[in-house]
């Protein structure tokens, strides 16, 4: 129990970190190699929790629009993510004005 518990809080940190870079970097200029700097882990637990950059970035993104990220949902927005594209209209909206709006 205690294991599956400590899995899970690393791959929460993991996503918090990824979520982090994104706002900072752009979510589609993020590598691997600087969410496992950030958390102190191996590259390779990125992959083992998340596997291709592809599929982090759209966790990032549903992470984005569940914590009301605007400025990662305004670059999936940009980027034509699809992910950001099915957010609800008013965050979506937001989110454009916030990028219209420079950050």
């Amino acid at each position: 129990f205690r294991f599956r518990l400590e899995v899970r809080h690393m791959k929460e940190r993991i996503l918090s970190a990824a979520l982090y870079l994104a706002t900072k970097h752009n979510y589609q200029q993020i590598t691997r190699t600087q969410i496992a700097e950030r958390v102190g882990c191996a590259e390779s637990l990125v992959s083992f929790h998340f596997g291709t950059m592809v599929a982090l970035r759209a966790v990032i993104m549903r992470k984005a629009i569940e914590v009301g990220n605007l400025i990662v949902i305004a670059q999936g927005l940009a980027a034509g993510n699809s992910v950001a594209r099915g957010c609800n209209a008013a965050l979506r909206r937001r989110a454009a004005e916030k990028m219209a709006a420079g950050r």
